[in-house]
């Protein structure tokens, strides 16, 4: 009987294994995917920032 519980408890081990990879892995997906997000906002922050520098640098050119 010695042997069943211990094939059960090394069964219940690999399956917690398995659901703490599980776990790191959908973690990791989402700190990507919000960098990801973040990357984005910067980008389009940096867009609108150079658009304004342009429309900037126009009416200062167009007052001279």
């Amino acid at each position: 009987m010695a042997e069943a519980s211990d094939i059960a408890a090394r069964r219940r081990a690999r399956e917690m294994d398995r659901l703490r990879r599980e776990a790191e892995a959908i973690s990791r997906l989402l700190r990507q995917a919000r960098l990801d997000g973040i990357r984005e906002d910067i980008e389009a922050a940096k867009a609108r920032l150079d658009a304004a520098e342009a429309r900037l640098e126009s009416s200062s050119s167009d007052s001279e």
